[in-house]
C-alpha cells in the first residue's frame, strides 16, 4: 500500500479519502459483529490508524466497507452496506465506513406475493434493509411463478432517477431467478396486484443476471412517484438480494 499517495481527512462521522486523483467519502456506520462475520470476502490489514484502513480499502478493488477492529487491525468486506442502516443483531456494534448514501427505499414498506416455502428466511424487506453481506440469505425468494414482483412504497411522492438492484450470489441461480424484468414508477397502489401497465416504465434489463451482478437503471428523466414495481416479466422464480432507490 503507498500511503504517501494517500489523504484522508476526518469530519465526523464522514472521512474524506483522497488516493491517486480519486476522492472518496466514507460515511460512519454502526454494525454488529454478528453481521460483520457473514460477510463472503473479508481481509485484515495490519495498520495503525483510520487513515491507513481507509487507504487500504480505497485501493482494493471489491473493498466496500472498511472497520477498525483494533487500534492496529482493520477488517476490509465487500459487504453493502448503506448510510441509515439500522442494526438489529443485538450484538456488540462497531464503527464501520461505507461509501453509499441512503436510498429512498430504505425501511419503507415492500410487498411481494408467493413467498418460497423453503427458504423462510429470504422475505421481501431483506432487500430494503440497507445492508447485504454478499450472503444468500440476505436476499428475496419469490415463488408465483406468473410474472413474480415486489412493490415498494415510499410512503410519500418522491422525484426518482436511479433504481439498482444486485443479483443472487451464485451461478448459474442468478441467472435462473433474475431476468427479463421492468422497474416502474407510479402514482398510486395498483388496482389489481400484480399489474403495474398503468405505471412509468424506469427501464428494464433483456437477459439474465449474472452472481453478484448489479444492475444500475436510470430515468432519462426524473420520474415522479410515491411505488416503485420490480417485475419479472415471464413464468419464473424471482431472487434478488438489494434494491436502491433514488
Amino acid at each position: 500500500i503507498m500511503w504517501s499517495r494517500l489523504l484522508l481527512l476526518a469530519i465526523a462521522p464522514q472521512l474524506v479519502c483522497a488516493s491517486e486523483g480519486q476522492t472518496s467519502t466514507w460515511l460512519q456506520v454502526m454494525v454488529g459483529e454478528s453481521r460483520l462475520i457473514t460477510s463472503i470476502t473479508q481481509q485484515f490489514v495490519d495498520v495503525r490508524s483510520k487513515v491507513q484502513c481507509g487507504g487500504a480499502c480505497t485501493q482494493v478493488a471489491w473493498c466496500s466497507v472498511w472497520c477498525m477492529k483494533s487500534s492496529t487491525s482493520c477488517l476490509l468486506t465487500n459487504m453493502v452496506l448503506q448510510k441509515g442502516y439500522q442494526d438489529t443483531t443485538g450484538t456488540t456494534l462497531m464503527a464501520c465506513y461505507t461509501n453509499r448514501t441512503k436510498d429512498l427505499a430504505l425501511d419503507t414498506t415492500i410487498t411481494g406475493i408467493g413467498q418460497c416455502s423453503w427458504r423462510p428466511t429470504r422475505i421481501a424487506s431483506n432487500i430494503i434493509d440497507g445492508i447485504h453481506t454478499r450472503n444468500s440469505d440476505n436476499c428475496v425468494c419469490l415463488d408465483t411463478r406468473d410474472k413474480p414482483w415486489v412493490l415498494v412504497n415510499l410512503g410519500a411522492v418522491h422525484s426518482i432517477t436511479t433504481v439498482s438492484l444486485i443479483a443472487d450470489t451464485s451461478d448459474p441461480w442468478a441467472g435462473y431467478y433474475l431476468k427479463n424484468f421492468e422497474v416502474r414508477v407510479g402514482l398510486q397502489s395498483p388496482s389489481s396486484a400484480g399489474d403495474f401497465s398503468s405505471y412509468q416504465l424506469l427501464g428494464s434489463v433483456s437477459r439474465a443476471a449474472v452472481a453478484h451482478e448489479e444492475f444500475v437503471l436510470t430515468a432519462d428523466t426524473p420520474l415522479n412517484g410515491q411505488f416503485v414495481s420490480v417485475q419479472i416479466m415471464e413464468s419464473a422464480l424471482m431472487e434478488f438480494c438489494h434494491l436502491e432507490i433514488r
